[in-house]
């Protein structure tokens, strides 16, 4: 009877973790500096609805190539996302870069940074579902983060 009870609490964990809700995701990816505009996108399942989407676009020159991480994670009030050079600061010189969310309300607060210094002003233009270069942006990136 115990043998039982164990094998029917291990079929219960299994249910119940093939159908748990994944509250994160996280990828790499290479910032060639080669001066095209490319695309990475990341996407998170939702109980009920569509696919909550980030997506960054930019286009890089100089340096080398680099790794960066893009993280969508569900978070109590929406979700966030961050796009990065996590190990250390970026190198490459942004032509232009944006990030927005898809399938969800406005993002409610973004931020980009060179290096450790938050963007202000007008390197950034904040509205509605994204965060881009502004006419002012100095042309260096190392980390945004949207909330929503």
């Amino acid at each position: 009877m115990a043998k039982f009870s164990v094998f029917a609490f291990a079929a219960l964990l299994c249910l119940a973790s093939a159908s748990t809700h994944i509250e994160s995701v996280s990828d790499t990816f290479v910032a060639k500096p080669n001066g095209q505009t490319t695309t990475k996108s990341i996407s998170l399942a939702r109980p009920s609805g569509a696919d909550v989407t980030c997506t960054f676009v930019f286009a890089t020159v100089g340096g080398t190539n680099e790794q960066w991480t893009i993280t969508l994670d569900a978070t109590e009030k929406g979700y966030q996302c961050a796009i990065e050079r996590p190990d250390q600061p970026s190198y490459l010189y942004f032509m232009h870069f944006s990030a927005a969310f898809e399938n969800t309300a406005k993002i409610i607060s973004a931020q980009a940074y060179d290096k450790d210094a938050v963007l202000s002003g007008d390197q950034v233009i904040v509205a509605g579902h994204s965060i881009k270069n502004g006419p002012k942006f100095k042309n260096a990136l190392s980390r945004v983060v949207l909330q929503q």
